[in-house]
């Protein structure tokens, strides 16, 4: 027969735990690793970023080339001839 302390699925006896402080229940000690790795990471993107903006720059048009800008002569005002 089970008494009511026993836990049945586990085989041991239901005891109170004692609560625990943040220190201790932390999962692992202070993530200077994680931060590194984050930093590098952030390196790493700016590092083919700034290239990557600089090389797109490069491939836009100055505007003075073959694009043509209607001039005023020639654009239609609204509700009359021109």
């Amino acid at each position: 027969m089970v008494s009511h302390n026993d836990d049945p699925i586990h085989g041991r006896d239901e005891q109170r735990e004692e609560p625990l402080s943040a220190v201790d229940a932390r999962q692992a000690r202070r993530g200077r690793r994680v931060l590194i790795v984050l930093l590098a990471g952030l390196a790493i993107a700016m590092l083919i970023w700034v290239p990557a903006e600089w090389w797109g720059q490069s491939q836009v048009p100055d505007g003075s080339g073959s694009i043509n800008q209607p001039s005023a002569a020639s654009t239609v005002e609204p509700g009359g001839a021109n």
